[in-house]
């Protein structure tokens, strides 16, 4: 079995985003079809090393070559490397990244190698995350793992308070938040019902997509923000924070860990990497919580997002890295890469695994992801998220109503588009 390299772009190429820093740190590619560059991101870079031995034991002559880059300086990299015709033969992306680097014209379309594959193919997959690698019905990513976003909860507290259950409904999550809600003589929270983000789009448009809304038409040309249901939602979201059933300042992490089990918020909405967490940092209230699925309006939506592999245009070894991708898309590898990483896998054979079979909290994350949306796949999507954060929050702080906050939106939305035609 030939050894692992494995290159830290941190350690070893330093911060330099320039051709000449990537040239100097990049090793050289063997011109065989049987060397693969694999670059990934954050923790998945760091530990695609603990699972490549297994592909090497089983493809004896393909050689490996790993740089893991930090994900604050992955898309800076990417972009550089692209533009200096030194991109990898396989990369992680994030699932927001994609439409980018096709307007780039830097990643391969896989459409031919998924027909001709044996293992992979859309029913495979669920389908909010299929989607996050499709522009205009070419695939330019295989979803490697999945996230999404439930609802975390002191089933102790709410069972103090009468209920026996998480809420289902909006109608029961104002209900439940309002009793679990204490004031003081001078109208102070002194224990909220939850923690709602002032400051994150992502959740307002989960709100919104379980209203029926959205922020763009299914094509990406047109502007439907500012509807009825969108405002509706925004009024929902808000009243949280008027009637003091959330905190308006919450830094999140540990403080959102402490606050939910001193009881301050006894609810809140995260992902999957939060289950790890709140065993390991509070394990004074193992047992007292839970998770349930988001709470429905007209749906139960919530956001996909994750990590999609990609192949880049410019590889010369494709064949080798769709044999990689099919590799690591199997479901054997996805539960040894969640066993590894607690990433979600994508496959949906992965979920019946018997590893899983206990695991009642993240189950409740393979339901919520049947009922899943990925933002709009656009290249100026991030500019756009920018702009609902800060109406967002002028919203919840009071300084804008929802009439306003859409109407603004709307005219800064139709600019942003402007710049890609």
């Amino acid at each position: 079995m030939r050894s692992l390299k494995f290159i830290a772009v941190i350690l070893v190429c330093g911060l330099a985003g320039s051709v000449l820093g990537l040239q100097g740190c990049s090793s050289n590619k063997a011109s065989d079809e049987y060397s693969l560059e694999i670059w990934g991101m954050g923790v998945e870079g760091e530990r695609l090393k603990d699972i490549i031995d297994i592909f090497e034991e089983e493809n004896p002559e393909m050689e490996i070559t790993i740089q893991s880059i930090p994900w604050g300086q992955a898309h800076e990299k990417l972009i550089t490397a692209v533009a200096g015709g030194l991109a990898p033969d396989i990369a992680q992306l994030g699932t927001t990244w994609i439409p980018e680097f096709t307007v780039l014209e830097a990643l391969e379309p896989l459409n031919a190698y998924i027909q001709n594959s044996k293992d992979i193919s859309q029913d495979n997959y669920f389908k909010g995350s299929w989607e996050t690698g499709s522009i205009e019905d070419e695939i330019y990513g295989i979803p490697w793992y999945v996230d999404t976003r439930v609802l975390f909860y002191r089933k102790d507290i709410l069972q103090e308070a009468g209920y026996d259950h998480p809420p289902r409904t909006w109608d029961e999550l104002k209900e439940i938040t309002r009793k679990l809600t204490v004031k003081d003589e001078t109208g102070k929270s002194t224990r909220c019902g939850i923690t709602l983000p002032v400051l994150d789009a992502k959740t307002l448009i989960m709100f919104m997509w379980s209203n029926g809304g959205a922020v763009l038409s299914k094509d990406g040309e047109e502007i439907v923000i500012n509807s009825r249901e969108n405002r509706e939602t925004l009024d929902f979201y808000t009243s949280f924070f008027k009637e003091g059933l959330s905190p308006r300042i919450s830094k999140g992490g540990i403080e959102l860990y402490n606050n939910f089990k001193s009881g301050f918020t006894p609810m809140f909405i995260g992902g999957p990497w939060m289950l790890k967490e709140l065993d390991t940092r509070v394990p004074e209230i193992a047992g007292k919580w839970d998770v349930a699925v988001m709470p429905m309006k007209k749906t139960a939506t919530s956001f996909v997002g994750g990590s999609n592999l990609c192949v880049f245009k410019d590889s010369k070894n494709k064949q080798a890295a769709w044999e990689f991708i099919e590799f690591m898309s199997r479901p054997d590898i996805q539960v040894q890469w969640y066993k590894l990483t607690t990433d979600l896998p994508t496959r949906l054979e992965a979920w019946e695994n018997d590893y899983f079979a206990d695991k009642e909290k993240v189950k409740v994350f393979g339901r919520q992801l049947f009922d899943t949306k990925s933002p709009p796949r656009i290249q100026r999507w991030e500019e756009i998220a920018g702009a609902i954060n800060l109406q967002m929050e002028k919203a919840i702080l009071g300084k804008s109503s929802s009439e306003n906050v859409f109407q603004e939106l709307e005219e800064k939305i139709g600019k942003i588009l402007s710049k890609r035609r």
